[in-house]
This record gives structure tokens, sequence and C-alpha cells, in this order.
């Protein structure tokens, strides 16, 4: 309630207080029992916010329209809300970068945990609005600017549990193309001169290791290293970004083949794809070249018959082609 378009820092006059929020919302809010937040008193006062119908004609005549509440359109709000909050001044101009300035950043600010985040699931949708895009490319401007430091550092610990993890030869690129913001890569790729980034080895891998594992690359590097196997998204949404991102970083000239991933792991990017069962089709029609690590893990795929019969000569090295 107290940030608005175009504010870059935060008006701690503005901020209503807890007393004054119960006092105004009287029955319909409480306090958690943890005292921590404030939530809604009683799921039907959901089910009622929910219910409003704002194109009804009786709904529109009375009081309670301007009340409708619809989660799908709200993401995007929240989306632009949480990345004007990460880009204020007062994040530009701290550096916590010590490990023993970490929990004295946050202090005071509450909001930066859940617009670091939240902020690109409340946009999957919106990915190309262009009043979103505006706002996502000052934080991904490859200078690397304290708003972008600040969050991808507390993100990247926060989702993997290690307060400890650093970056290394990490660019906004990478970062975009986890996030499967395809119209961010092109833009830094033809317009911020990042082309020389698409095969650059990281701590977190390759962009095209980024756009293939998708923001589980960073639970996967987790606080003890490899916790678990990378896996196939479930949403749509994800999928359709994921496979556009992996497609443009491609085309842009990215290399599928003898390039690797990864500092700690010699996974080939077919192989990977491939052991997820997902977007190995995409890597086989740009030309990436099956290995002993793809014979190995197509014994365990159901999709083994499909990936084989996808397989054709601009795919197979001569020390391959016999096997």
């Amino acid at each position: 309630m107290s940030i608005s378009d175009g504010d870059t820092e935060l008006d701690l006059e503005a901020m209503p207080d807890e007393e004054g929020i119960l006092k105004w919302c009287s029955s319909l809010v409480r306090k958690t029992p943890y005292g921590d937040r404030l939530e809604l008193a009683h799921f039907t006062v959901a089910e009622f916010l929910l219910a409003i119908d704002p194109e009804d004609s009786n709904t529109q005549k009375s009081s309670y329209a301007k009340y409708h509440v619809s989660p799908a359109d709200q993401d995007l709000s929240l989306a632009k809300l949480s990345l004007t909050y990460l880009l204020f001044d007062d994040f530009r101009d701290k550096d916590w970068f010590g490990k023993d300035e970490f929990d004295k950043f946050i202090e005071g600010y509450d909001f930066f945990h859940y617009a670091s985040n939240y902020w690109y699931q409340h946009a999957e949708n919106y990915r190309n609005d262009d009043s979103l895009l505006d706002l996502a490319q000052i934080l991904f401007n490859p200078s690397k600017t304290n708003n972008f430091l600040h969050w991808s550092h507390y993100w990247m610990r926060t989702i993997t549990g290690n307060k400890d993890i650093r970056l290394s030869n990490a660019e906004t690129l990478h970062f975009a193309a986890c996030l499967s913001l395809s119209a961010i890569c092109e833009w830094l790729i033809q317009e911020e001169g990042c082309k020389g980034d698409l095969d650059k080895l990281s701590s977190i891998g390759t962009p095209l290791l980024c756009a293939l594992a998708g923001d589980e690359l960073f639970a996967f590097l987790g606080i003890d290293g490899v916790v678990s196997r990378f896996s196939s998204p479930n949403r749509e949404s994800d999928k359709d970004g994921r496979k556009r991102t992996l497609k443009y970083l491609i085309d842009a000239g990215a290399q599928v083949n003898n390039t690797k991933l990864h500092p700690d792991h010699d996974w080939s990017l077919l192989s990977l794809a491939l052991s997820i069962d997902f977007c190995w089709d995409i890597l086989l029609e740009r030309g990436a070249l099956v290995d002993d690590m793809c014979l190995k893990e197509v014994k365990y795929q159901a999709a083994a018959e499909k990936f084989i019969l996808g397989v054709g000569d601009k795919n197979l090295s001569d020390d391959i082609r016999p096997k």
C-alpha cells in the first residue's frame, strides 16, 4: 500500500502501521498465531471477495465492486510492485556481501524476501508486458548494479538454503535464462552487447544449462552440492518459457556441442535434456551430437524409441555411429 509506480525509495512515513490496518479492516483481518503478519480472519472473507463479479450489473451499482479480487488479475501488479521495490535506491546504495552483514541488511525491509522470491512467478504469464520489461531491463542491466547483486545473492541463498554460496562469472544473462526471460535474453544480446556471454562458464553453469534447468538449477545446487536430479517442468507456461529461451540462445549462437556446461559436472546438453525427457527434440533439430552419456541415459527412458527415431546423420559423430 505504500509503494506506487515510479517510486525510487522506501517511504517509511507512507507505510500504514499494524494497528491502523487492524482498525480499518475491523473483523476482516487478524494477526497470525505467530504474530509475524496479518491474514484474512476467515476463509469466508476470501470466498466473498473472490465471488464479487465486477461485470454483474447489480454488483456495479453496489459499493462492493471495487473490492473485487482475482488472483490472476493481481499477478502483473504484484510483479511490477516487487520489481519496483527491488530497484529502490535503498538497495543500490548498500553493500551486504560480507556474511556477517546478511541479517543486518534485511532488517527493516520485510518485503525484500517476498519480492526477491516471487516477482518472477507473478510475472510468468506477463513476460512480454512492456511495463514489466522496462523494470526487468533495469534489474538485468549487464553492469550488474547493486540492486541486481542483492537480489540474485539473496534469492540464491534462499532457494538453496546456503548462505555461503558464491557467484563467480555469472552474468545477468545467466539469470535471465534461468528464469526463462527470453525477451530479456534477446535484449541483452542484441542491444546490450552480451553475445560474448552466450557460452560463458560460471559457477552456476552456462546460459544454455540455465535455460534448460530453469529455476530448478538453484535448488539442485543446494547446501550439500548436488541434492537431486533435474526434472521436466510441470506447468505448460514453464515448459513454453524454457523452450522459447533455449531456442533463442541456440539461434543466437550458443554452442550445443563440445561446451562444458558446469564447472563441477561433465554433462553434455543433450544427455541432460534426455535425462529429464525435455527439449532433446529441439537439440537434435539443431545438430546436437549423441555421445556415450546419451547412449547410457537412453536405456532408462520411456521415450527411448522416439529419441532414437529422431536421431539423424547430423547427430552422429564417426566414433558414435558404430555403437
